[in-house]
């Protein structure tokens, strides 16, 4: 009797193997949810990055189109802080923070992932502050291949990255103070790929 309780747990085990095979690879894509938006109660008045418009054209790839528009030149020591939170059922939750100390410097590097956003703004890689333009950007590809590795079941879910603009002020006072602030939203989702 053992034996036969044995087989069918075996049978079953190797039936629901053949449906997973079956079923194609599962992986996880980032996918963006609404376009930037300037953060709620803040006026954007350094620049405009509202008609930028994102969109995926491939599970690793995502296009930005439309026009940035800076009316103040973006000065050296301009920093940036961004942080992205999680939806979770007990409320938001900080997944992650990072702080790029002067924008100035990362115009001047070279194979980043943020290169390619400065050369499509034909930008001298020397040159700061950044003029007070508007910089048109034409079907810019972003490769995210660079994301697989960090994305997985425990990051499934929805987020809502914050990106703030700061610069100290001038002589005594070195209070920092926002001068442009965007939200976008994102999520992570668990996808199946059609079975060969």
């Amino acid at each position: 009797m053992k034996l036969v309780a044995i087989l069918i747990i075996a049978i079953a085990c190797m039936c629901n193997a053949g449906k997973r095979k079956a079923q194609g690879k599962l992986r996880y894509e980032l996918n963006w949810v609404g376009g930037l938006n300037s953060c709620e109660d803040f006026d954007n008045s350094y620049f405009d990055a509202t008609q930028l418009k994102m969109e995926k054209v491939s599970p690793t790839s995502t296009a930005l189109a439309g026009d940035l528009v800076l009316y103040k030149a973006v000065e050296d020591e301009t920093e940036i802080l961004i942080v992205i939170e999680k939806e979770t059922p007990q409320g938001k939750v900080i997944a992650y923070t990072m702080e790029i100390n002067n924008l100035c410097d990362h115009v001047k590097e070279e194979g980043m992932p943020w290169s390619i956003f400065f050369e499509a703004m034909n930008l001298d890689p020397l040159a700061c502050p950044i003029p007070a333009a508007t910089y048109k950007i034409d079907e810019l590809k972003l490769a995210m291949a660079f994301l697989d590795s960090m994305l997985n079941q425990d990051t499934v879910g929805e987020y809502m990255a914050k990106v703030e603009f700061r610069r100290k002020g001038e002589g005594l006072d070195v209070v920092e103070h926002d001068v442009a602030c965007y939200n976008v939203g994102f999520s992570v989702d668990e996808v199946r790929d059609q079975a060969e």
